[in-house]
């Protein structure tokens, strides 16, 4: 699935429904929680693990009542797919928004609908610089080491504006390098802004230019370095190399409707010694403008480019952070995870915006907030209206998803959203835990779990429920909110008017689902008055493992 790059700015009200609060008991359940005549309260979450769901007893009151079962399979790799089968007796459709409250939309998102971003590009990088540059991690260690490593084949003294530089911009790993001629074009503190000599015409102008450089200076680079650590320098400039390059564009199919926006490959950090074609220096490459399409046909106006440079900056520095330091720093024996790497590069856009608005995490933050100020706007639509994007695009189909997935579109919003959740309800600053996650010998679900002091897996089934509840009237749990973005009045802006959750209706006809690793459902039902219901959980007909855990919200 894919999900447009939106690039105006936000327009239309959304409304909610006010349901007074209330104050419900929220508890982890056990079998005997479901005995026969037991009714949760309005607000309640309750979880069983394993054969504990295979029959349980609700009972819909005086009133009837209305619930969501939510099926997680706790997994440590998206691989180990469960199959289950659930079962409603005497249970009804459940009436009213899935939400528990009446949301609606005057306007959705008014904007233009450009290319999307195509993160295949980025996992098959990511796959790669994990597959064939691990096994060299060691020797260029002992190059390092030995006080061996080679600078760039040029002076170390900063080069200045007009200066030339021979710079391989393959997207091969060791071989088959591609040496392009590109021109110093901004030397700024923390950057070396350059632009291949043989970029389409219609090009960034010098103030632009310059403007990447001083906005790296003073944002991205304290910002990044801040949460996540300060990168290496092996080639002693004290800078980032950003290298526009028609390389990025090429990338790209003819007349595609996809883009790649920029990359870091982790390959520029190896000694020539163990790669021959390493630039062996801190560098990304970025998508040059193109406003006539010179290259495949693709229009890449100077516009569209800037507007989603300095985020791609953001991303790709957390990727070169993550990797240097890995490599060079903390001794790690291989790379991030995909899954993880890239939602750490989604934090670091989000932080961006907090750094450069009067808004905060953990302040819950809604419409209203954003349409605060055009300041804030701006840095939304800058850094984080493309996260919103995805985490809509894992809105809509939670099942076929897993925070543990493929690295797509919906795995990434996933992650972001949860990342920034798992922070919210750390004790310490946000610093603290995102620098711990980079700066680690292990990774995934393991880096994961060393940093929280628990099983990772815990909270992502935890933040599976909070997708459902966060900011539904009634559910006040703390551990069931996302406490720095009201999701369900700020998603609807990009999804006309509609919090897209998929939620797929319980029935006394059998649902059978395949739940991945670290995925889930959310399945709504009622229950009349006076009545009681008799769910039946099963996996392949059988008692269900202990990796399957279920939760049941009432929310009416």
């Amino acid at each position: 699935m894919r999900f447009p790059v939106f690039c105006m700015l936000l327009a239309g009200v959304l409304a909610g429904c006010s349901d007074g609060p209330a104050s419900p008991r929220v508890q982890t359940a056990v079998a005997g929680l479901f005995r026969p005549g037991a009714q949760l309260q309005v607000g309640e979450v309750l979880t069983v693990t394993g054969g504990e769901a295979q029959a349980i007893s609700l009972e819909g009151g005086v009133d009837g009542s209305e619930y969501v079962l939510i099926p997680f399979n706790a997994s440590d790799s998206s691989a180990k797919s469960l199959v289950i089968e659930i079962t409603g007796g005497n249970v009804r459709a459940s009436v009213g928004a899935a939400s528990a409250a009446a949301w609606s939309a005057a306007a959705a998102l008014a904007g233009l609908r450009g290319p999307e971003p195509d993160w295949a590009f980025h996992q098959r990088l990511r796959e790669r610089e994990i597959r064939e540059l691990t096994p060299l991690i060691p020797a260029a260690r002992e190059i390092r080491a030995r006080g061996a490593h080679p600078s760039l084949q040029r002076s170390r003294v900063v080069p200045r504006v007009g200066d030339t530089l021979n710079l391989n911009a393959s997207r091969d790993a060791c071989r088959n390098p591609d040496i392009r001629r590109a021109r110093v074009a901004a030397v700024t503190e923390r950057a070396i802004v350059a632009e291949d000599i043989a970029n389409p015409s219609g090009g960034f102008s010098p103030a632009e230019f310059r403007s990447v450089g001083v906005t790296f200076d003073t944002l991205i680079y304290p910002v990044d370095t801040q949460n996540f650590g300060v990168p290496t320098d092996i080639d002693d400039n004290q800078r980032v190399i950003i290298l526009y390059t028609r390389v990025v564009n090429e990338l790209t199919e003819p007349n595609s409707e996809s883009f790649v926006g920029g990359f870091f490959f982790g390959r520029d950090l190896f000694p020539r010694q163990s790669c021959a074609t390493s630039n062996v220096g801190e560098i990304f490459y970025m998508l040059a403008p193109d406003p006539t399409g010179a290259v495949n046909g693709n229009v890449r106006t100077r516009e569209f480019v800037l507007r989603r440079t300095l985020a791609t900056v953001a991303h790709e520095f957390q990727h070169l952070i993550n990797a240097s330091r890995r490599l060079h720093v903390n001794n790690a024996p291989r790379f991030e995870e995909v899954w993880l790497n890239e939602g750490l590069s989604h934090i670091a856009e989000e932080l961006q915006f907090y750094a450069i608005t009067p808004l905060e995490p953990r302040q819950n933050i809604d419409e209203t907030a954003l349409r605060a100020s055009a300041q804030i706007v701006e840095a939304f639509n800058t850094y984080q209206i493309s996260n919103f994007g995805r985490y809509s695009s894992y809105l809509k189909n939670p099942d076929e998803e897993s925070l543990l997935g493929i690295d797509n579109i919906p795995t990434r919003g996933a992650t972001w959203a949860f990342l920034r959740y798992t922070a919210d309800h750390e004790p310490g600053p946000d610093q603290e835990f995102f620098f711990k996650l980079v700066n680690s010998g292990t990774s995934g679900v393991q880096n994961l779990s060393a940093v929280l002091g628990t099983n990772a897996i815990d909270f992502m089934q935890t933040w599976t429920v909070s997708v459902f509840t966060d900011d539904v009237p009634r559910v006040i749990g703390p551990r069931f909110q996302q406490p720095s973005w009201n999701f369900r009045s700020i998603v609807p802006l990009l999804n006309d008017g509609r919090f897209p959750l998929e939620i797929i209706p319980l029935t006394d006809t059998q649902t059978t689902l395949t739940l991945k690793g670290g995925g889930a459902a959310f399945l709504r039902f009622g229950i009349a008055p006076g009545q009681r219901a008799e769910l039946r959980v099963l996996s392949g007909g059988a008692i269900p493992p202990e990796r399957l855990r279920v939760s049941v919200v009432r929310f009416r």
